[in-house]
């Protein structure tokens, strides 16, 4: 482990703070554009799958009579022969693709700041960089490794590509049924089983290391993985490789999709919009129209996370400023910070709301309008009782003073029956 401590100072801090109020404009522009965006495809996507669903036809075989029309067709997909992965000298029938992958043993850093705030607007961090070895298909570059032992056990890397072998090999000619598949429709074909390589596989791969990578001397096979080392009886040591397989066999699929002849390509919708839908189970076409809006609107949610949390950060940086000048005494800077927050919540779920709404108006008139009477009803609600809240608190505050007016008067005025005497 590693730790690293740096103090800032007060001015680059200053500085730095106002740096992100230039970056706080930007977040904020990128959020409400995005949201506008992402509420004006969520509504897209959602008019195009509904048109779908008005024009699908279900079909059990080909008829030149729904030449251009979207069809939904369930059927085994099939390669027309073998697939043959040639490097390796694979050839299986009943398979649709095929894919070897290959990963590295190597080091990653993790690391874990603490920040300190010093009276005078100072900061004090501390950052602590921890390591472990994991097997891991990319690159992971450790110059940039905060090593304790000044990084003399960097990763060593080589790529699958080393051995002259291909990630992945699909059958030639797939087809469903009558159809031939588009590409779109093949690429989303992807539950893999795993696949057990032959004595011949393991033999090939020696062969292949023997030329490209001779120092990987030993090379062993342990169910489905293969493992190339550099030393005698290690599975686990910074650069040695393992290698998988996984195939995918000839299934039975649900398609959604435009026929033209004898292929079944992505359906367009007059709203520019392409449809092609593949499950890899037996659905009707109403589930799988189901399942895509389920999924748009998924993807409405998501997004629309991310972009009211681009304006969150926007207005706190925006703000920032004031929490370091408020940072001098480090209790008031933590006072301002938690207000910085509040004020930058209340902002976003302002034009956020507001944007949703605007957008909702422009591209569905009907709900956005509804929206934004809403919101606009709820606001003056609570607009309105709060006022009611602070009148009333105004007027028992008024009464309580009059009736403390009139208590201290009686103290002062003496009785009559004194004045009388008098």
């Amino acid at each position: 482990m590693a730790t690293v401590t740096t103090k800032v100072g007060r001015w680059t801090r200053l500085k730095n703070s106002i740096q992100w109020v230039f970056a706080g404009f930007f977040f904020i522009i990128v959020g409400v554009g995005l949201l506008w965006w992402n509420e004006w495809r969520t509504i897209k996507q959602r008019t195009s799958l509904n048109e779908l669903w008005r024009n699908v036809i279900s079909v059990t075989g080909f008829s030149s009579d729904n030449d251009g029309k979207p069809i939904h067709y369930t059927q085994m997909a099939t390669a027309s022969g073998a697939l043959h992965y040639k490097e390796l000298n694979i050839s299986e029938e009943d398979a649709l693709k095929f894919v070897v992958d290959f990963e590295v043993f190597q080091r990653i850093e993790e690391s874990h700041t603490r920040t300190k705030d010093n009276v005078g607007g100072s900061q004090t961090q501390t950052t602590e960089y921890s390591y472990k070895q994991e097997w891991i298909a990319e690159e992971i570059d450790s110059s940039m490794f905060e090593w304790p032992d000044g990084g003399e056990y960097g990763n060593s890397y080589v790529s699958i590509a080393n051995l002259g072998l291909t990630p992945q090999k699909n059958a030639d000619n797939i087809t469903v049924g009558e159809y031939q598949l588009a590409s779109i429709f093949v690429e989303r074909i992807n539950e893999y089983e795993s696949y057990t390589p032959t004595e011949d596989i393991l033999q090939t791969i020696k062969a292949l290391a023997a030329d490209a990578l001779p120092e990987y001397q030993y090379i062993t096979q342990r169910g489905n993985e293969i493992y190339l080392a550099q030393w005698e009886g290690t599975t686990g040591s910074i650069g040695d490789m393992r290698i998988t397989f996984k195939i995918i066999r000839d299934q039975q699929v649900s398609i959604i999709g435009k026929q033209e002849g004898q292929t079944i390509t992505a359906y367009r919708t007059s709203n520019g919009i392409e449809n092609s839908m593949l499950s890899q189970q037996v659905l009707s076409a109403e589930e799988m129209i189901v399942q895509a809006k389920e999924a748009n609107e998924m993807m409405k949610w998501v997004l629309r996370f991310l972009w009211v949390l681009s304006l969150f950060i926007g207005f706190s940086s925006l703000l920032r400023p004031l929490v370091v000048i408020a940072d001098i005494i480090p209790l008031i800077g933590s006072i301002v910070g938690i207000g910085v927050g509040f004020v930058s919540g209340v902002a976003t779920l302002l034009i956020a709301s507001i944007t949703i709404a605007l957008a909702w108006i422009r591209f569905s008139p009907l709900i956005g309008g509804a929206v934004l009477i809403t919101w606009l009803l709820v606001s003056g609600a609570i607009m309105k009782r709060r006022k009611k809240r602070v009148a009333n608190k105004n007027q028992k505050n008024n009464e309580k003073s009059e009736n403390n007016t009139f208590k201290q008067d009686e103290k002062e005025t003496p009785p009559k029956k004194l004045l009388g005497a008098e």
